[in-house]
């Protein structure tokens, strides 16, 4: 499977494979296995994101003994 990615914005778009294979070249094999993991499914890892957001301001705003 080969993923793509945006590095930053404006910045071209980089294969996932492309960037694996440089990390591991370079030294960082962790970082290299994660890759995949990190850069999949970005809507469900972004929706994950914002419910822990929305929950941690839920938290910090709720009165005190309302939960």
């Amino acid at each position: 499977m080969r993923l793509l990615f945006v590095v930053d914005a404006g910045s071209a778009v980089c294969d996932v494979t492309e960037r694996e294979e440089r990390m591991a070249a370079e030294g960082y094999e962790l970082s290299a296995e994660v890759s995949a993991d990190l850069f999949q499914d970005y809507e469900a890892r972004f929706e994950e994101g914002l419910r822990t957001v929305v929950a941690g301001i839920e938290a910090t705003l709720a009165p005190t003994g309302s939960r």
